[in-house]
């Protein structure tokens, strides 16, 4: 295998910080999905998105990546926060089908002064590895080749084939 051959696994908190961004339905608080919190936050809503653990379910190859995921919900009072993480609760259930849902909790962030309100979500987000480069797809095919049938057989170069199993394969 060589270098060109690995195989590596998506970044968790990218992929999901990106789809909570395409959702038309968080409006202007898709523009505020960060995986790594703000400098200048601010009042305004905003979802923080950042992986906590997780491993490989394979350990080699890198097959399926189980990244524990948690989404911190900021923004107003504890009733908006409850309402912007229910909805962005109710979109991964129907969006992200590699998510799973965990434990949902409103519960204020006492690392500011004064707390502010926050709803906390957790996500167990399956990830399987990018799929290989358009050249190294090209490289596969071009090397393949289609594998002789295993419904003929034939004793020497000139005989006809002798038929073993019907033929169900479809052509392509």
């Amino acid at each position: 295998m060589t270098s060109l051959d690995v195989q590596t696994l998506p970044d968790a908190e990218q992929e999901l910080a990106e789809l909570l961004r395409a959702q038309p339905e968080l409006g202007p608080v898709a523009d505020r999905v960060y995986t790594v919190f703000p400098a200048k936050a601010g009042p305004e809503p905003l979802l923080l998105v950042h992986r906590f653990g997780g491993t490989p379910k394979v350990g080699r190859p890198l097959v399926l990546d189980e990244a524990l995921i948690q989404i911190d919900v900021y923004g107003g009072s504890k009733g908006d926060v409850a309402r912007l993480g229910s909805l962005v609760r109710a979109l991964l259930a129907e969006r992200a089908e590699q998510a799973v849902l965990g434990p949902y909790r409103v519960v204020p962030d006492d690392s500011f002064a004064p707390p502010r309100n926050r709803a906390l979500i957790d996500v167990t987000y399956y990830l399987r590895p990018a799929s290989p480069s358009a050249a190294a797809a090209a490289r596969i095919s071009s090397s393949s080749r289609r594998p002789p049938s295993p419904t003929t057989s034939s004793s020497s170069a000139g005989d006809p084939p002798t038929q073993l199993l019907p033929d169900t394969r479809e052509e392509h």
